[in-house]
């Protein structure tokens, strides 16, 4: 059976921190795609009770970040595969913090101390080669349920070197910025990504933000329709009311 909980236990935040891989997926508030990443690296930590963060790396897309800068919306998912199943999600209101900033500065301060005092390595190490942002998580639902429909994997998990022997040479060739400005500046529905990457690539960003929220709220265009019908009725009926000498008047049909 299913458990819930308003914030994360200590034993599931200790349990998801040992975890070799968790899930990210998000969703635009319209569009067609919806987003499901997988992410290894120990990176994964819980800051509080409601209260959690992860790194973002350098990657071929900005599908999580551009559905956070736009409505925040994000779940974060684990499963065990060895002998105790279990699978663990949390909802949460999400926030990018971008690399530069200073709130990136002080909550990766606050990771490495959880991870210090736990005993785990915090994923990238002293390293940052090819981080891009942390994504603050603010919890308001946690859940269990069984598990019993994953597999069982008698063997171990192994951090591959390749993402970080990637960022170390497009670091050293120079190359990160335009790697980040040529796909991480828009999401697959054309919503806006990365702040940084879209400032080197020379965007004006508030021209770039009205622009893309034109096109969610014509996305989103039948209930704006059905907003303003619901409005210009309950305006016709208002009328009606007054011309009839008000409630009273009404009431006297």
């Amino acid at each position: 059976m299913p458990t819930y909980y308003p914030s994360i236990p200590e034993d599931l935040a200790e349990w998801a921190m040992h975890q070799p891989l968790f899930w990210t997926a998000s969703a635009p508030r319209a569009g067609k795609h919806i987003n499901l990443s997988p992410k290894g690296y120990a990176t994964f930590t819980v800051l509080g009770p409601n209260l959690a963060a992860y790194l973002d790396h350098t990657g071929s897309g900005a599908e999580t970040a551009a559905h956070l800068y736009e409505n925040g919306r994000i779940t974060i998912g684990w499963c065990s595969y060895d002998k105790s199943p279990r699978i663990m999600r949390i909802w949460c209101k999400g926030r990018v913090l971008e690399l530069g900033t200073r709130e990136f500065e002080d909550v990766m301060g606050k990771m490495r101390e959880v991870q210090k005092r736990l005993g785990v390595e915090l994923g990238y190490g002293e390293n940052l080669d090819g981080v891009r942002a942390i994504v603050l998580l603010e919890v308001f639902k946690c859940g269990t349920s069984c598990g019993y429909g994953v597999p069982v994997f008698d063997g171990s998990f192994t951090e591959r070197p390749t993402m970080d022997n990637f960022s170390s040479k497009m670091v050293q060739r120079g190359a990160l910025t335009k790697y980040r400005t040529d796909w991480n500046v828009r999401s697959h529905d054309g919503l806006t990504g990365l702040r940084q990457a879209r400032r080197e690539k020379g965007e004006w960003l508030v021209v770039g933000d009205v622009v893309a929220w034109l096109k969610m709220m014509w996305g989103l265009k039948d209930a704006v329709l059905f907003g303003i019908v619901l409005g210009v009725l309950a305006m016709l009926l208002l009328g009606r009311i007054q011309a009839m000498g008000g409630v009273k008047g009404l009431m006297r049909l």
